[in-house]
């Protein structure tokens, strides 16, 4: 295409002017077509038909012939349309043959003279209506030329008209489409707002209540801390003395077994409990009365077995052996009540250890000063365990695991739902709504399309119109005709 951009207009006219009359028949200028594949685009009758109507437009003045000024202007515009409609021409043969380019210029002289002979050529006048003027006097090529573009310019008017109305008609579809579309979508926003509004009701009966349950545990907080922090200042000198001794007072002796019996594993403390004789003192009077209805069952439990059960002191030796573990201070300074104890336990150890008068901190404390420090801690975890293990309860309540469940199934729905995926457990009628949305959605993106490119076509129509009424005034004028470019 761009060689033929390029191509010297004279030699390819002159290629095909067979009979050198210096016009171009409608045989002779139809092989100029053929030859430049514009027809193997057509069938034949097409191709024909396509042919005729290139030569009617190139023969500006209706004498059946097309001279070299009207080729000239002719062929430029048979390029810009076999561009547009995606036509790949080709350089003909006979532009490449020696003969014809050698005969070629021999006659470039008399084409040229031929050019300037016909402009000089007066234009005859004859009288024509016009649709404004009335009678207007223009030549006779003006003449010919306004009775072929005039039907194209009306034609052209009627087919605006109808794309316009078309347009008008599909421009109402798109704005039903988009109102279907606008009404799925407040459908499915409304749909996402009452499922983050049930969220934030969820996550603030949830936050609520645990503020409640921290607020209760602050106080018992300060307690523990402090407690934890006389446990760290422990000299490492004093702890390493309490490890070493192999006979302890009793209140030193019995408080470290408290601290052993809080470290060991729930289960295993529990089982340690039960196999240990207990320390009858003056305010313990009988497991049975000391079992209330607030008493868990592994509580009373332990307080009926050592009612009715002898058994063996607890082994000191695995007390001993506890504390001489690296990570002694650091278990205790770490240990939860609710994560690494049991009421049990706890029931125990207030029973038989804390409420013992024996076993205050003063007479712990005559025994060893790191005994009493880590009395303290046993003291201060069995006063707060009563409150922690409530608000652990409180915690895991039918309720609050039914708001956390129904939380994580709501963060879910609101997460695919903002990714447009359908939830497997959608209703049938709201997967049909979806399909119906996209379906909408899809028709709405077509009749885009057609929008689009009914404004291009409109565009188009309107070129035509401009482009002829443009020529028609220029006739109209007096201009002459074979200096237009059309």
């Amino acid at each position: 295409m761009e060689a033929l951009a390029n191509v010297d207009t004279l030699v390819l006219f002159a290629c095909y002017d067979e009979d050198q009359d210096f016009r171009l028949n409608p045989l002779e200028f139809g092989d100029v077509l053929r030859e430049l594949g514009v027809t193997s685009f057509f069938s034949y009758n097409k191709a024909q038909t396509f042919i005729n109507g290139q030569f009617e437009s190139a023969d500006s003045n209706g004498d059946g012939k097309v001279s070299l000024l009207e080729f000239e202007r002719f062929f430029p515009g048979l390029l810009t349309h076999a561009k547009s409609q995606g036509m790949k021409l080709e350089l003909p043969e006979r532009l490449a043959d020696p003969e014809y380019i050698e005969f070629a210029k021999q006659q470039r002289a008399k084409l040229e003279q031929s050019r300037e002979d016909e402009k000089k050529v007066p234009q005859k006048e004859v009288t024509v209506v016009s649709d404004k003027n009335g009678k207007v006097k223009v030549t006779q090529e003006g003449a010919f030329l306004l009775k072929k573009i005039r039907p194209k310019i009306d034609e052209a008017r009627q087919a605006k008209q109808k794309l316009e109305a078309k347009l008008k008609e599909v421009m109402e579809k798109k704005a039903k489409l988009e109102k279907h579309g606008n009404e799925f979508k407040n459908k499915k926003e409304m749909e996402l707002g009452v499922m983050e509004a049930r969220l934030a009701e969820l996550q603030g009966k949830r936050n609520e209540a645990k503020l409640a349950r921290e607020q209760k545990m602050e106080r018992a907080k300060v307690t523990l801390e402090e407690a934890e922090a006389k446990v760290r200042s422990i000299p490492t000198r004093d702890l390493q003395e309490l490890k070493k001794m192999v006979r302890p007072p009793e209140s030193v002796k019995r408080s470290l077994e408290a601290v052993y019996l809080l470290l060991e594993p729930a289960g295993a403390a529990e089982e340690a409990i039960k196999s240990t004789k207990p320390h009858h003192h003056a305010g313990f009077k009988g497991a049975a009365a000391k079992v209330g209805a607030k008493t868990s069952v592994a509580s009373a439990a332990l307080a009926v077995h050592h009612a009715a059960t002898p058994s063996k002191p607890l082994d000191f030796e695995k007390v001993l052996s506890r504390m001489s573990k690296p990570d002694f201070l650091e278990s205790v300074t770490k240990f939860r009540v609710v994560k690494n104890s049991s009421e049990a336990v706890v029931t125990h150890l207030k029973q038989q250890y804390t409420s013992d008068p024996k076993l205050s901190e003063e007479a712990v404390s005559r025994g060893s000063k790191a005994a009493a420090q880590l009395w303290q801690w046993v003291t201060a975890q069995v006063k707060v365990a009563p409150l922690a293990f409530a608000c652990e309860k409180a915690a895991n309540t039918e309720e609050e695991k039914n708001w956390q469940v129904e939380i994580q199934q709501l963060l879910k729905d609101i997460a695919m739902f903002k990714l447009s995926r359908m939830d497997k457990q959608l209703k049938v009628t709201d997967l049909k709504v979806d399909n119906v949305a996209a379906q909408n959605k899809q028709n709405l993106k077509k009749t885009e399309a057609h929008v689009a490119q009914l404004e291009a076509d409109i565009a188009a129509m309107q070129g035509v119109i401009e482009k002829g009424t443009k020529v028609e005034r220029h006739i109209l004028a007096g201009g002459d005709v074979r200096e237009l470019a059309f």
